[in-house]
């Protein structure tokens, strides 16, 4: 398993979110769809890192910040598509 950490800047907020995906592959998608925006057209990436666990990756972040890559994708492609 994989665990993705990004952060973006939007309109002077900063916004964290973890994302887990099962592969290096999934990775590379996550970081590619990000480096293009975030859940909204005007959020940028200023920070990403990626961390691999053979096991249970236990951590305290609230819900809304931490992610299945499929919830990952499908909210950044409805951003995608309002994109203007």
């Amino acid at each position: 398993m994989w665990l993705v950490y990004l952060r973006f800047v939007d309109q002077d907020q900063i916004v964290a979110m973890h994302i887990r995906t099962n592969n290096k592959i999934g990775v590379q998608q996550i970081i590619e769809m990000a480096s293009k925006h975030g859940y909204t057209p005007t959020a940028r990436l200023v920070d990403h890192a990626s961390f691999y666990a053979s096991g249970t990756i236990k951590f305290g972040v609230s819900g809304l910040h931490y992610q299945q890559h499929h919830e990952f994708e499908n909210r950044w492609t409805l951003a995608d598509s309002t994109k203007t």
